[in-house]
C-alpha cells in the first residue's frame, strides 16, 4: 500500500517584520516670523558642527521654510536632544512617525526622440548632455537601474524603470514607440526626473562621497576620499582628462613610497607618463626649481592639453600647482596630496606659490586643481613630525569657526593619533567642507578667505626666522598660541578658554613656544608678511573659540606682547 505524505504551509509562520533603521527628523523654526532663508548647506553644517560622521546622515530636503533629513535610527535621540539651532535660527526638531508626512518629490517632465532605447541615449536625454560624455558613467560604475548596477551602454530600460546615475540624479522612465522611417524606430520618451531624492544610501557608499568645490561659477571640481589609488584613474577619466600626457611632480622623499603605484594606477587613461622629481623640503620651493620644472616639461614637449600631478605634501603642490598656472599661460593640474597638512589645507583652495629670498610663498598665483584625489592610507607612512605638522592647521580650521569641531578633535586625541582610519576620514572630510565653503565665498582672498590666516601672521615669521627648521604646521601652532594669547588681552578670549587651546595643541605635541629668537626680529618680519595692507597687519583675532574676525588695529606693542608669550 502507498503511503501519502502531506506537505503544510502555515501561512502566517512565514510571515516575519523588519524595522529598517532610517529615522526622517523635521527641522522647523521656532519663531516663523524671524527666522532666516537657509540652505541645504546651512542645515547640513549644523548637523556636522554636532560632531557627527557624514556617514549616518542621509538625504537632506529644504521645502519653504522646513526641512527633512534622514539619519540612522541609532542617532535619532542625539539629534533630538542636541540640534537646536540651525545658523543664527532656533529650531524645533520632531520625528516623523507618518509616512504621509515626508515631502513629495518635485517632478520634472523631459520629453524627447531617441534612435533606440539605450541606457546611453536615455540618460543623455534625460540630462541634457552628449551621449558620449555619459559613457564614462555608464563603464565608471556609476549607473543604476531599479538599484542594480548596470555597465552595459546598449542596455535596454523596461517602462517604468527608475535610473539613478551617481553625481547627476534620478529618472522614472516612460515610453511609446513610433515610426520615424522605414529603415529605424525611433522611441519616444517621456523622462519624469526626480528633482529631491530620498533614498538613503549604504554608510559606505555615503562616507565614499565626493565632495565638490564650486570653481568660477557653475564649475566644480571633486575632492575623493579613499583608501588607496585604486580609483584614482576613474577618478581622471570622470571629468575628462584621460588620454593626455601626464607628468607626475613629487619630491625625494615621497617618490619611493608611491610613485610606481600612482604610475601604475594612470597607465589606465594614459600612455605618455613622465616624471619630475625634486630634493625634498621647503627650501627647495623656489623659482630655480619651477626653472627645472619648466625645463623638463619642454623636454618632453609637454602642450596646453597636458596634465601635471601634484604627488606629495604641501611643497610639491604649492610648486607644482604654480608650475601649472604659468607653463603655457597655463595648464591643468590635479592634486593627490600624501600628507595631513596637504589633505586638509594646501591641496584645497587653488591658492599656489613658490618661496623667494626667504619670504613664504611670496611669488603665487590663484589656480585650481581640476580634482582633488586623497589616499587616506599614506598618512600611514607619515613621520610623528609630519602628523603634528597637519594638526596645527586641523586645529585652526575649528578655531576660525566651529566650535565643536575643534573640541571634538581634542576629544578624540587618542583615536585621531592612532590613526583610525575611519575617525581621520572624518576629520579630513569636515577640515574640506569648511575650507572649501570658505573658498567658494572668497576664491581670491578678498575677505572671508583671508580668516584661514589664523596663526599664520606669527607663525611664517616664527618660520622664516628659524630659517624653516620647524615645519610650517608647528609654527601655526605657535603662531595660534600668539593670537590666542592676544584676543585673551583684548577681553575676547577667557583665561579658561586660552587654556584649553594651549592644552589641545599640547595634546598632539604641538610646540607652545621657541627658543633663540628676539621678539623685535620676529615682530620686523611680520612687518614684510604678504598679508600686510596699506602698512597695516591683516591679523585674525578670536572672539571666543570657534569665532574669528580680520583686524586691522593691532598695535606693535600688542603684538610684540604676544610674540614674548611664544618665546623662551
Amino acid at each position: 500500500m502507498r503511503s501519502v505524505r502531506w506537505l503544510h504551509f502555515i501561512l502566517d509562520a512565514l510571515a516575519f517584520t523588519w524595522e529598517y533603521p532610517i529615522d526622517c527628523l523635521r527641522i522647523e523654526p521656532k519663531a516663523l516670523k524671524f527666522s532666516e532663508e537657509l540652505s541645504h548647506r546651512d542645515y547640513l553644517g549644523a548637523l556636522l558642527n554636532l560632531g557627527v560622521d557624514r556617514s549616518v546622515i542621509g538625504d537632506i530636503v529644504v521645502q519653504k521654510k522646513a526641512a527633512w533629513f534622514f539619519c540612522q535610527n541609532k542617532m535619532t535621540e542625539f539629534f533630538l536632544e542636541n540640534l537646536c539651532r540651525v545658523r543664527h535660527t532656533n529650531i524645533l526638531i520632531t520625528k516623523v512617525e507618518d509616512s504621509d508626512e515626508f515631502p513629495r518629490p518635485v517632478l520634472e517632465s523631459v520629453s524627447g526622440t531617441c534612435a533606440s532605447v539605450r541606457l546611453d541615449s536615455l540618460i543623455s536625454l534625460a540630462f541634457k548632455t552628449s551621449r558620449s560624455s555619459m559613457v564614462s558613467y555608464i563603464e565608471g560604475g556609476q549607473v543604476f537601474v531599479n538599484g542594480k548596477l548596470i555597465t552595459s551602454n546598449g542596455y535596454e530600460p523596461k517602462d517604468g524603470d527608475i535610473i539613478s546615475v551617481r553625481g547627476k540624479g534620478r529618472f522614472n522612465f516612460l515610453t511609446g514607440v513610433s515610426h520615424q522611417d522605414k529603415k529605424k524606430d525611433a522611441a519616444v520618451c517621456d523622462i519624469m526626473r526626480i528633482c529631491i531624492n530620498f533614498v538613503i544610501k549604504e554608510n559606505r557608499k555615503m562616507a565614499e562621497q565626493k565632495l565638490l568645490v564650486k570653481r568660477e561659477g557653475d564649475f566644480h571640481y571633486p575632492i575623493y576620499f579613499k583608501n588607496d589609488f585604486q580609483d584614482l584613474a576613474g577618478a581622471i577619466r570622470e571629468e575628462g582628462l584621460e588620454n593626455r600626457k601626464i607628468c607626475i611632480v613629487t619630491d625625494s622623499h615621497v617618490a619611493p613610497l608611491y610613485h610606481e603605484a600612482v604610475k601604475l594606477a594612470l597607465q589606465e587613461i594614459s600612455s605618455e607618463i613622465f616624471s619630475f622629481v625634486f630634493e625634498a623640503g621647503e627650501k627647495n620651493k623656489n623659482l630655480n626649481t619651477v626653472q627645472e620644472l619648466y625645463k623638463t616639461l619642454i623636454e618632453n614637449e609637454m602642450d596646453r592639453k597636458g596634465l601635471l600631478v601634484a604627488l606629495g605634501g604641501g611643497v610639491v603642490g604649492d610648486l607644482t600647482g604654480f608650475g601649472a598656472s604659468t607653463y603655457l599661460r597655463g595648464i591643468d593640474f590635479i592634486q593627490v596630496p600624501t600628507t595631513l597638512l596637504a589633505q586638509v589645507d594646501s591641496s584645497v583652495g587653488g591658492k599656489t606659490g613658490v618661496d623667494f629670498l626667504q619670504y613664504k610663498n611670496m611669488v603665487g598665483a590663484f589656480h585650481q586643481p581640476r580634482l582633488v584625489y586623497m589616499n587616506m592610507s599614506t598618512l600611514q607612512s607619515l613621520p610623528n613630525r609630519e602628523f603634528t605638522c597637519g594638526m596645527g592647521e586641523i586645529l585652526k580650521t575649528g578655531l576660525i569657526c566651529d566650535e565643536e569641531f575643534f573640541r571634538f578633535v581634542c576629544k578624540n586625541q587618542p583615536e585621531i593619533s592612532k590613526l583610525d582610519l575611519s575617525m581621520l576620514s572624518r576629520m579630513i572630510r569636515r577640515c574640506c567642507e569648511i575650507k572649501a565653503g570658505v573658498v567658494e565665498r572668497d576664491p581670491k582672498e578678498q575677505g572671508e578667505r583671508a580668516l584661514l590666516n589664523l596663526g599664520h601672521t606669527v607663525g611664517h615669521a616664527v618660520e622664516k626666522m628659524k630659517n624653516f627648521q620647524l615645519l610650517h604646521g608647528q609654527c601655526v601652532g605657535v603662531g595660534l598660541i600668539a593670537a590666542a594669547y592676544l584676543s585673551m588681552q583684548r577681553g575676547l578670549l577667557t583665561e579658561e578658554e586660552y587654556e584649553e587651546i594651549r592644552k589641545g595643541c599640547h595634546s598632539y605635541n604641538l610646540p607652545l613656544s621657541v627658543d633663540s629668537l628676539n621678539a623685535g626680529d620676529v615682530l620686523a618680519a611680520t612687518k614684510k608678511d604678504k598679508k600686510m595692507e596699506a602698512g597695516h597687519i591683516k591679523f585674525i583675532l578670536m572672539d571666543g573659540i570657534g569665532k574669528s574676525f580680520i583686524d586691522k588695529t593691532v598695535t606693535d606693542e600688542e603684538l610684540l606682547q604676544a610674540i614674548r608669550e611664544i618665546l623662551i
